[in-house]
Parts: C-alpha cells; sequence; structure tokens
C-alpha cells in the first residue's frame, strides 16, 4: 500500500499532481484513504527517550527526529562520543519499529568499530 502525507490547512487538503502520478492515480479513478494522524516531532523525540532507556542504556542520547515522508528517523548518540552509532525508525503515529532500528548489540559493534579506528588513527599518528 502506498503512502503518501499530505498537509491539513484551512481549506482542507489536497494531492499534488505529483502525488497522484507517483501513486499512478488517473483521473476519474476511485481510490480509498486511510487517514492516519501523524505524531509530531516532540511526541516521537519523548517515545525515542522512552525506548533508549528501557533497551540501549542511559549513556545513549537522540538528536533531532526527521521525517521522511513515510515515517520518522532519530539518529542515536553516544555520550563521550562524536558522530552518530545508529538510528531508530518509527511509524508515522511515534511507534518504535525495533526489528527496522538499531539494536544494542549493533551499537555495541559500532562503538567497538569506532574505537578500532580511533586507535588505528592514533597508532599513526593521525589522531
Amino acid at each position: 500500500m502506498a503512502v503518501v502525507s499530505v498537509q491539513v490547512t484551512e481549506h482542507g487538503f489536497r494531492l499534488s499532481e505529483e502525488s497522484v502520478r507517483e501513486l499512478g492515480l488517473q483521473p476519474g479513478e476511485e481510490v480509498r484513504l486511510d487517514i492516519r494522524r501523524v505524531a509530531d516531532a516532540q511526541t516521537v523525540e519523548t517515545s525515542a527517550l522512552r525506548y533508549i532507556w528501557r533497551k540501549l542504556g542511559d549513556a545513549v542520547g537522540v538528536a533531532p527526529p526527521v521525517w521522511n515522508g513515510n515515517g520518522w528517523t532519530v539518529p542515536l548518540w553516544v555520550k563521550g562520543r562524536q558522530g552518530t552509532f545508529g538510528e531508530l525508525v518509527l511509524s508515522p503515529a511515534g511507534e518504535v519499529l525495533a526489528e527496522r532500528s538499531t539494536s544494542k548489540q549493533q551499537l555495541l559493534a559500532a562503538l567497538e568499530n569506532d574505537t578500532a579506528t580511533i586507535s588505528a588513527l592514533q597508532a599513526t599518528g593521525d589522531g
């Protein structure tokens, strides 16, 4: 099933011609709409923080959520480290999709890889 996000204005909402083409719709064709509200960024961030505190540990933090048109991604950072080490993927409603998100094992592997890179750079004098 295709998903398109639209913004509701004081005049209602409409699909752009581009969205209609992307969906492969023809003029006069009848379609069914399944309307769902999209969570706001603050709700998504709160949901992501609750998840990481329970599943990934208190040294993990989140960067601001990013809406990608079909859902949310939330980059993960780790206290005392530079950069991101994974991401959480959330539904439009703000529910964490664990099967598509970075697991604790993947996060630990990314940290180990980062440590190995830092050690290698220090050994060559580049770090």
